[in-house]
């Protein structure tokens, strides 16, 4: 696909189809459907395909942000590559609010690549996040969260932040952003049904939280992601 070469920006490469192989400052490695490719400034890199021509995102960042531990992030659950899609798909947008909406999406998608690429949290920390998902229809205190990590709530609070790197109402407020995107992408329930279902008090402040984290209301998103 390419010969080794390097760039001076953060070049982000998420595959939709297929394999390559690349070659990364000296590391060989395989990446396939959903799996993604982060390359910082200076780092020599080339690609080659994994049997038939692969098809993949290719995007452009500058500098200056957090990269991934790795270079090679595997698929889990789909997020990097949805992320990806709708970020090309702003490209062709021409409203006023494109470019906003293009540094949310960029913003999310390396913000998913450093997570995935993060080691394995403590099992405390598992068992506190299923319990986030399991309850996120109702109030959820740090008191009650903490408790599930067996520790005091102050502690709680710098103990998740280090493994996280956000406070636990943060992780539990994207969480419920998340859970309501993936409920717009799979269901037709009435946007105060999701609402009520992630946890907000009602649809407009739903709405308001939901288009500080996206970057556009929640209807313009079910529009988007139902016409793909």
């Amino acid at each position: 696909m390419s010969g080794a070469h390097l760039h001076d920006h953060v070049e982000i490469l998420v595959l939709t189809k297929g394999g390559i192989g690349a070659w990364i400052d000296g590391l060989e490695v395989e990446a396939h459907g959903g799996d993604a490719l982060c390359y910082g400034p200076g780092v020599e890199h080339r690609e080659w395909a994994l049997g038939r021509p692969a098809e993949f995102v290719l995007i452009s960042a500058g500098g200056g942000r957090e990269l991934p531990a790795t270079p090679h992030i595997r698929a889990t659950d789909g997020r990097m590559l949805a992320l990806a899609e709708w970020l090309v798909e702003e490209r062709d947008a021409h409203d006023g609010g494109r470019t906003r909406r293009q540094f949310t999406l960029l913003d999310a998608l390396l913000n998913e690549f450093v997570k995935q690429s993060k080691p394995e949290p403590p099992s405390e920390l598992g068992k506190v996040r299923s319990h986030m998902r399991a309850n996120l229809s109702r109030s959820l205190t740090l008191d009650e969260l903490a408790a599930q990590a067996a520790m005091s709530k102050y502690h709680f609070v710098r103990w998740y932040k280090r493994n996280t790197g956000v406070t636990p109402m943060q992780d539990l407020r994207r969480m419920r952003i998340d859970t309501a995107c993936d409920l717009m992408r799979e269901s037709d329930e009435p946007l105060k049904v999701i609402a009520e279902r992630t946890g907000f008090c009602d649809e407009y402040y739903f709405s308001r939280v939901f288009r500080e984290h996206v970057g556009i209301p929640p209807g313009v998103f079910r529009r988007t992601v139902t016409a793909v």
